[in-house]
């Protein structure tokens, strides 16, 4: 089967783990003391405490999101090499031995021709499971798309226009990949509001008398109301002379926009996947303000 080598393959992403408690449970750094190669005072699921937070990725460079070595079991790739009627000798230049597992074998994808590549990219899903191949979009791509909307109040309009506009420095994550740095995307937006009454009234008057709000200003007007809305709603307090601006302010938002920040981003190294030795260690998840650039 020849497939096109526009398709790559993603790093593995692990699944959460449940014992790693000390990233999903809120920890007070002033209750945890060194105890030998543990930590002592670190909340576990019977202690009396709370959730840290929804996940959400860093942003990050997008320069290590590709596999370069891939593992097999040596009876999957022998049952590919007969699939696909090649031979072993053809990947011999790229085939290192696993020194931890005897019954698996190393290809290194980056020392292989595209027609290899194919196969290798064949393999997945099929004769390897732990891998996903994508069809990257490639960095710099614009799309644009319309939301259409009725009969919605000001706070909701409001709320829909939060969520959409983000600060200047923010930007959005779509798509798979999104722990490995892919999918960061920037979002600009215009507002265009229809007179109802007089779209009813006249024959041709759709989008003629309709009200475009692509300044900023209009679009501001309805996000200040939804940021008053939950202001009020939430009695809470923070400087700021905008609603919007008070909101953001607010201490959890300015842990969301930090971990949004893509102008700001901290390094790779700083957000990498923790090593499996890490584990042990029982390191505790800093707040994202925490975080340097």
């Amino acid at each position: 089967m020849k497939l096109s080598w526009k398709r790559r393959f993603l790093n593995i992403l692990s699944t959460p783990k449940p014992t790693t408690f000390q990233h999903y449970l809120f920890q007070n750094d002033q209750e945890i003391t060194p105890d030998g190669k543990n930590l002592r005072g670190i909340k576990n699921y019977n202690d009396s405490t709370f959730l840290s937070g929804y996940k959400l990725y860093w942003h990050k460079s997008g320069s290590t999101w590709q596999a370069k070595e891939i593992a097999f079991f040596k009876s999957d790739f022998n049952k590919l090499l007969k699939d696909q009627k090649v031979s072993y000798d053809d990947f011999k230049d790229s085939i290192k031995h696993d020194k931890q597992n005897k019954q698996k074998i190393i290809v290194k994808i980056d020392c292989l021709p595209d027609h290899l590549k194919s196969i290798i990219l064949y393999s997945i899903g099929t004769f390897e499971t732990q891998h996903t191949k994508i069809k990257p979009v490639k960095k710099g791509k614009v799309f644009h798309g319309q939301i259409r909307f009725e009969n919605l109040c000001a706070v909701e309009l409001g709320a829909l226009l939060f969520v959409l506009d983000l600060p200047q420095e923010c930007c959005h994550k779509l798509g798979m990949g999104k722990p490995l740095g892919l999918g960061s995307i920037r979002i600009n937006i215009s507002l265009l509001l229809s007179d109802r009454e007089k779209r009813y009234k006249e024959l041709f008057a759709e989008w003629d008398t309709a009200v475009e709000k692509s300044e900023k200003s209009g679009i501001d007007e309805f996000r200040n109301e939804f940021a008053r809305f939950i202001l009020q709603a939430t009695g809470e307090k923070a400087p700021g002379s905008e609603p919007c601006e008070q909101l953001w302010s607010i201490e959890r938002m300015r842990q969301l926009r930090r971990m949004l920040d893509f102008t700001n981003r901290p390094s790779d190294e700083k957000t990498k996947y923790m090593e499996l030795g890490e584990f042990k260690e029982r390191k505790i998840l800093p707040s994202p303000t925490e975080i340097s650039s």
